[in-house]
């Protein structure tokens, strides 16, 4: 559908997000701590239920 939904909640930039190949995993960069350099982030992506 194209609509943008925020899916971390942690302070700082989560930003740069590209998925897996297979669409399972998420992967971005985010600068939590507030310091550099920013850290990679991986988690699996399960796509939200529809109603």
């Amino acid at each position: 559908s194209g609509k943008k939904a925020r899916i971390t909640h942690a302070p700082g930039a989560d930003v740069l997000p590209v998925f897996s190949p297979d669409g399972k995993q998420l992967l971005w960069t985010s600068n939590r701590d507030g310091r550099q350099p920013s850290q990679l982030w991986l988690a699996d992506f399960m796509k939200p239920a529809q109603p």
